[in-house]
């Protein structure tokens, strides 16, 4: 009988690294399912003013061939640009 204790006891020691590694994991588990969905949204939320400014960008090189080009005048060029940097 306790030769059945000490070996239930001794398997301890050896399953303590693993259960301390799997318990480790699964911690980092749940702060990752935690964390994750919000780091998507910010990135998300990034990609969405990336593609904003991009299109703001081409829209202001546009107006400034127009002004360039004398098709729209200086001031109306700032009043455009006034909205599109709103």
């Amino acid at each position: 009988m306790f030769d059945l204790i000490d070996a239930i006891l001794g398997l301890g020691e050896e399953i303590f690294p693993f259960a301390v590694l799997v318990t480790l994991a699964l911690m980092g588990y749940h702060i990752l399912k935690s964390v994750l969905p919000k780091m998507r949204a910010k990135a998300d939320e990034l990609r969405a003013n990336q593609s904003t400014s991009l299109h703001n960008l081409k829209r202001l090189e546009s107006l400034a061939s127009l002004r360039d080009s004398g098709a729209i005048t200086s001031a109306e060029f700032e009043a455009e640009k006034a909205k599109i940097m709103r």
